[in-house]
């Protein structure tokens, strides 16, 4: 069976011109990709190019710094630390190989994580060795190794068993080699990393997967494999005027051996999923975009809600903030001569705070009444019930100070009857 790629890759990139033209439209601009890429591998420079170009075709924006054996380390840092902290960055590209003087610096520590779509900084690395299992890659914030992810998804969809299988690793580099190997692993796989000090044919023998990355043509043969085995070939070589991988199809068919083809196997799927990451870069940044303005929304929806019941709590404490008094006597020694003053002087602007004789309490046997009627203890006859005089009993009512008093004082001028009742 030949793992063949350019029909997954086009299912991949089947939606990815809708996906960016949506994003283009929400964050009103274009996704923003910038590579940094070594003019001393040429072939690397090109790949880099058509990956630039596949980009610009689903409308991203790009640009390409180009470094080499004459360029200063502390430019090239600064160059990551410059676009990895511009806003208008959404994407960001550095191929290897690098210059050794560059590979040596601690430049995967200043890429930004959400920016790293190839998935080479410390922390997405770091994140991705953390997972145990697929559903945890998947859920992952950041990104992982294009081509290592390729490798899986190449799998899976010509239905490769991995869960229990053996499978062989041939290339242990931090850009395909280990993180293919953890992603392996974590679907349920038992990986063997190998590289240039493993004994190879022993290594490979009963492994049911073999990738190879080594970059050599020739070096893997197909009569160290068991029959019914499978060959994902990583490597891109140039050989005799060809491209090849790190093994020979021929071979491989003659001993019964599924392979990946070279080209047209895991390249088209490593360039589809490159190009995924920079759209999946910039519906991250328009999610957090929108994550942004909402908590700005509740941050505001929050601060109204606190004044409000600031406000309401100040009503309600104006409303009940009111002294009782149960005696004349009681509020009268409380009110000072500068409190009547101030009362005389300044015209109530709501209903009277002092509020006489309504405890609650004391509502039920205390009672105001007017010069028609006794008072009436709840319960008990008074002479007018003796006398059985029809008489108007009214609930009594509620007198601030003032209008109390004032009213007794108008009831003994006008009238004598009010002497007659015994209080």
């Amino acid at each position: 069976m030949i793992l063949e790629g350019r029909t997954l890759a086009a299912q991949i990139r089947e939606s990815l011109g809708r996906r960016a033209e949506t994003v283009c439209q929400k964050l009103g601009r274009s996704i923003r990709l910038c590579a940094i890429g070594s003019t001393e591998d040429y072939g690397a420079y090109v790949y880099l190019k058509k990956e630039v170009q596949a980009a610009e075709k689903l409308g991203v924006q790009t640009q390409v710094f180009e470094v080499d054996n004459q360029t200063p380390a502390h430019d090239f840092l600064g160059l990551v630390e410059k676009l990895s902290a511009d806003q208008k960055v959404d994407a960001i590209l550095i191929p290897r190989p690098l210059p050794e003087h560059l590979a040596a610096t601690d430049f995967a520590d200043k890429l930004a994580p959400q920016k790293d779509i190839d998935g080479m900084s410390n922390i997405n690395m770091g994140n991705l060795f953390l997972c145990k299992t697929w559903p945890e890659v998947l859920a992952l914030k950041g990104f992982v190794s294009c081509t290592a992810m390729a490798v899986v998804r190449l799998l899976q969809y010509h239905q490769v068993p991995l869960e229990g299988a053996e499978v062989a690793v041939i290339g242990r580099s931090s850009t395909v080699g280990r993180p293919l190997a953890h992603l392996l692993t974590c679907q349920n796989a038992t990986v063997k990393i190998c590289h240039t000090k493993t004994n190879l044919p022993r290594a490979v023998k009963e492994a049911d997967v073999i990738c190879s990355a080594a970059g050599k043509p020739g070096l893997l043969q197909a009569s160290w494999l068991k029959a019914g085995a499978t060959v994902v070939d990583i490597s891109t070589n140039w050989h005799d005027g060809h491209l090849c991988g790190d093994a020979n199809p021929a071979s491989l068919e003659a001993y019964g051996v599924s392979y990946s083809p070279v080209p047209g196997g895991v390249g088209p799927v490593t360039l589809a999923v490159l190009l995924e990451n920079i759209i999946l870069s910039g519906e991250r940044k328009l999610y957090g975009e929108s994550m942004k303005t909402l908590a700005k929304l509740l941050v505001f929806l929050l601060c109204v809600g606190v004044l409000s019941a600031c406000n309401t709590n100040e009503k309600k404490r104006e409303k009940y903030n009111r002294k009782i008094y149960l005696t004349e006597e009681d509020y009268m020694e409380d009110l000072s001569k500068d409190a009547v003053k101030e009362r005389r002087e300044t015209p109530p602007q709501v209903e009277s705070a002092y509020i006489f004789n309504v405890g609650p309490e004391e509502e039920k046997n205390i009672y105001f009444f007017d010069n028609r009627q006794q008072p009436k203890v709840p319960g008990q006859p008074s002479d007018a019930d003796y006398k059985k005089e029809k008489r108007l009993w009214q609930k009594p009512k509620r007198y601030t100070p003032e209008e109390y008093y004032g009213m007794q004082g108008s009831a003994e001028e006008t009238s004598t009857e009010s002497s007659g009742y015994d209080y």
